[in-house]
């Protein structure tokens, strides 16, 4: 849901939610699919909320009640409490997760996989990833039967609550392993999502 939108209902309902949880989210999108209208008067209504969003009920500084259309419905102003709202818990702490991602080369074929249906990411290719920063011995060791293992460079990616602070190896695989799939780098850059967590990494296939 738009920021905009949720900060103007929050403050015309004088909502002691926290907008912060998906279940005060989902309570909102419920309250105003009722009442709502559809189709084009839907795009205005949505349009003039996050006008009125980004110019008076703003989220930094002073709201302008004086000037806005909706003062008269607005608990929040009615009490006096409109820098109250929206209540809004503070941001969690990110959690630094350290990978190790691997750049498996077979000839001119590469490895991906798909992540699991579930968690971050859930359902989308990537590259053969492990967690914790592993060094080149410890990687070996996982790959014994690499033909060359070289350092590739390091890269963070910031999720919501979590950093993910990458570390990478290109290996020079002797077979293609069955526990993944293998594909051309143009094949993977126009026929697989991989996220943009993996960008820097997916930039060095050749």
């Amino acid at each position: 849901m738009d920021g905009n939108v949720l900060r103007v209902f929050s403050r015309l309902t004088a909502l002691d939610e926290d907008i912060m949880e998906p279940r005060t989210r989902r309570c909102v999108t419920q309250a105003l699919r009722e009442i709502y209208p559809v189709g084009g008067e839907a795009r205005l209504l949505t349009e003039g909320i996050m006008e009125l969003g980004e110019t008076l009920c703003v989220p930094n500084g002073e709201a302008r009640c004086a000037l806005c259309p909706l003062s008269a419905l607005c608990l929040a102003r009615e009490r006096g409490a409109v820098a109250r709202y929206p209540v809004k818990s503070p941001p969690r702490a990110r959690r630094i997760e350290p990978r190790t991602v691997l750049l498996l080369r077979c000839g001119e074929r590469w490895a991906i996989r798909k992540r699991a249906g579930k968690g971050l990411l859930a359902g989308l290719w990537e590259l053969p990833n492990v967690p914790g920063a592993l060094n080149e011995e410890e990687v070996r060791a996982l790959f014994p039967g690499a033909v060359s293992c070289t350092p590739c460079g390091e890269a963070v990616h910031v999720f919501t609550h979590v950093e993910w602070h990458m570390r990478g190896y290109a290996l020079e695989m002797k077979s293609e392993s069955p526990d993944f799939i293998w594909k051309r780098a143009e094949e993977i850059s126009a026929e697989y999502s991989v996220p943009t967590a993996f960008r820097f990494f997916q930039k060095l296939l050749k």
